[in-house]
Protein backbone atom coordinates (compact mmCIF):
# COMPACT_ATOMS: atom_id res chain seq x y z
CA UNK A 1 0.00 0.00 0.00
CA UNK A 2 2.68 2.14 1.24
CA UNK A 3 5.02 1.50 -2.25
CA UNK A 4 1.91 2.30 -4.27
CA UNK A 5 1.09 5.41 -2.54
CA UNK A 6 5.16 6.61 -3.25
CA UNK A 7 5.12 5.02 -6.48
CA UNK A 8 1.91 7.15 -7.25
CA UNK A 9 3.26 10.06 -5.79
CA UNK A 10 6.52 9.92 -7.58
CA UNK A 11 5.25 9.52 -10.82
CA UNK A 12 2.60 12.35 -10.39
CA UNK A 13 5.79 14.46 -9.65
CA UNK A 14 7.41 13.48 -13.12
CA UNK A 15 4.55 14.24 -15.23
CA UNK A 16 4.34 17.53 -13.35
CA UNK A 17 7.93 18.09 -14.46
CA UNK A 18 7.15 17.25 -17.53
CA UNK A 19 4.39 19.33 -18.20
CA UNK A 20 6.21 22.35 -16.88
CA UNK A 21 9.39 21.38 -19.67
CA UNK A 22 6.26 21.54 -22.29
CA UNK A 23 5.44 24.44 -21.23
CA UNK A 24 8.63 26.00 -21.60
CA UNK A 25 9.46 24.11 -24.76
CA UNK A 26 5.63 25.63 -26.28
CA UNK A 27 7.16 29.21 -25.15
CA UNK A 28 9.92 28.90 -27.24
CA UNK A 29 7.88 27.72 -30.52
CA UNK A 30 9.96 24.01 -30.10
CA UNK A 31 6.58 21.91 -31.20
CA UNK A 32 8.69 18.39 -31.59
CA UNK A 33 9.89 19.06 -27.80
CA UNK A 34 6.67 19.73 -26.97
CA UNK A 35 4.92 16.90 -28.08
CA UNK A 36 7.53 14.28 -26.56
CA UNK A 37 7.53 16.20 -23.18
CA UNK A 38 3.82 15.83 -23.11
CA UNK A 39 3.89 12.27 -24.07
CA UNK A 40 6.21 11.51 -21.25
CA UNK A 41 4.01 13.14 -19.08
CA UNK A 42 0.98 11.52 -19.96
CA UNK A 43 2.77 8.05 -19.11
CA UNK A 44 3.93 9.36 -16.08
CA UNK A 45 0.13 9.86 -15.54
CA UNK A 46 -1.38 6.91 -16.18
CA UNK A 47 1.37 4.78 -14.27
CA UNK A 48 0.57 7.46 -11.32
CA UNK A 49 -3.06 6.94 -11.63
CA UNK A 50 -2.36 2.85 -11.69
CA UNK A 51 -0.30 2.84 -8.65
CA UNK A 52 -3.00 5.12 -6.68
CA UNK A 53 -5.72 2.56 -7.84
CA UNK A 54 -3.56 -0.20 -6.56
CA UNK A 55 -3.79 -1.80 -10.55
CA UNK A 56 -0.88 -4.40 -11.14
CA UNK A 57 1.10 -3.89 -14.33
CA UNK A 58 4.54 -3.92 -16.21
CA UNK A 59 6.82 -2.02 -17.86
CA UNK A 60 5.78 -3.80 -21.22
CA UNK A 61 2.05 -2.46 -20.54
CA UNK A 62 0.86 0.44 -22.02
CA UNK A 63 -0.68 2.31 -18.90
CA UNK A 64 -2.97 4.03 -20.59
CA UNK A 65 -5.11 1.53 -22.33
CA UNK A 66 -4.65 -0.43 -18.72
CA UNK A 67 -5.72 2.85 -17.02
CA UNK A 68 -9.09 2.85 -19.86
CA UNK A 69 -10.12 -0.69 -18.90
CA UNK A 70 -9.65 -0.30 -14.95
CA UNK A 71 -11.46 2.89 -14.66
CA UNK A 72 -14.61 0.96 -13.08
CA UNK A 73 -11.72 1.67 -9.84
CA UNK A 74 -12.08 5.72 -10.21
CA UNK A 75 -14.22 6.98 -7.57
CA UNK A 76 -17.47 7.97 -8.85
CA UNK A 77 -16.98 11.55 -7.33
CA UNK A 78 -14.17 11.68 -9.50
CA UNK A 79 -15.64 10.97 -12.29
CA UNK A 80 -14.06 12.45 -15.74
CA UNK A 81 -14.38 13.38 -19.23
CA UNK A 82 -13.88 9.75 -20.29
CA UNK A 83 -14.80 10.80 -24.26
CA UNK A 84 -11.91 12.98 -23.48
CA UNK A 85 -9.75 10.52 -22.00
CA UNK A 86 -10.64 7.62 -24.74
CA UNK A 87 -9.16 10.20 -27.40
CA UNK A 88 -6.14 10.40 -25.49
CA UNK A 89 -5.19 7.05 -24.77
CA UNK A 90 -6.15 6.26 -28.66
CA UNK A 91 -4.06 8.98 -29.65
CA UNK A 92 -0.85 6.92 -28.26
CA UNK A 93 0.87 7.84 -25.30
CA UNK A 94 3.36 5.08 -25.74
CA UNK A 95 4.76 3.69 -22.82
CA UNK A 96 7.92 3.89 -21.91
CA UNK A 97 9.00 0.27 -23.36
CA UNK A 98 7.92 1.37 -26.44
CA UNK A 99 9.45 4.21 -27.59
CA UNK A 100 12.26 3.85 -29.99
CA UNK A 101 14.09 7.30 -30.79
CA UNK A 102 16.05 6.91 -33.93
CA UNK A 103 19.55 6.29 -33.75
CA UNK A 104 21.41 8.23 -36.46
CA UNK A 105 18.41 8.05 -39.06
CA UNK A 106 19.67 6.92 -42.78
CA UNK A 107 23.00 5.63 -41.54
CA UNK A 108 21.08 2.72 -39.11
CA UNK A 109 21.95 -0.47 -40.64
CA UNK A 110 21.75 -4.19 -39.76
CA UNK A 111 23.70 -6.83 -40.15
CA UNK A 112 23.29 -8.64 -43.72
CA UNK A 113 20.53 -6.42 -44.38
CA UNK A 114 20.74 -3.04 -46.78
CA UNK A 115 20.60 0.42 -45.13
CA UNK A 116 17.39 1.48 -44.17
CA UNK A 117 15.98 4.60 -43.35
CA UNK A 118 13.97 5.20 -40.43
CA UNK A 119 10.12 6.85 -41.35
CA UNK A 120 10.32 10.62 -41.15
CA UNK A 121 7.87 11.66 -38.87
CA UNK A 122 5.99 14.90 -40.03
CA UNK A 123 6.82 18.02 -37.83
CA UNK A 124 4.08 18.94 -35.25
CA UNK A 125 2.44 21.84 -35.52
CA UNK A 126 1.41 24.11 -33.30
CA UNK A 127 -2.30 23.45 -33.12
CA UNK A 128 -1.33 19.97 -32.00
CA UNK A 129 1.65 21.02 -29.59
CA UNK A 130 -1.16 23.24 -27.79
CA UNK A 131 -3.48 20.42 -28.01
CA UNK A 132 -0.96 17.96 -26.18
CA UNK A 133 0.00 20.10 -23.82
CA UNK A 134 -4.13 20.62 -23.12
CA UNK A 135 -4.41 17.04 -23.02
CA UNK A 136 -1.55 16.79 -20.62
CA UNK A 137 -2.38 19.08 -18.23
CA UNK A 138 -6.05 17.76 -17.88
CA UNK A 139 -4.72 14.12 -16.84
CA UNK A 140 -2.21 15.38 -14.46
CA UNK A 141 -4.87 17.81 -13.14
CA UNK A 142 -7.03 14.13 -12.71
CA UNK A 143 -4.56 12.21 -11.61
CA UNK A 144 -3.92 15.01 -8.78
CA UNK A 145 -7.26 14.79 -7.82
CA UNK A 146 -7.13 10.82 -7.86
CA UNK A 147 -4.80 10.57 -5.70
CA UNK A 148 -5.59 13.52 -3.55
CA UNK A 149 -9.07 11.61 -3.11
CA UNK A 150 -7.66 7.86 -2.59
CA UNK A 151 -4.70 7.96 -0.52
CA UNK A 152 -4.60 12.11 0.69
CA UNK A 153 -1.49 12.71 -1.42
CA UNK A 154 -1.32 16.69 -1.21
CA UNK A 155 1.42 17.67 -3.75
CA UNK A 156 3.43 16.40 -6.36
CA UNK A 157 7.15 16.21 -4.63
CA UNK A 158 8.20 13.04 -4.56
Amino acid sequence: MKKSRNLARRNLWNAGTRVKSAELFYSRGEWNDVVRECTEALDFTFKSLLHALEVEFNRFQNPGEIFSKERHRVPPAMMADWERIDRIVSAGAPSGASIISPFGDSDFMTFGEPAFSAPSREEPSAESALSALSDARYMVGLAKEVCRHLHGIQGTRP
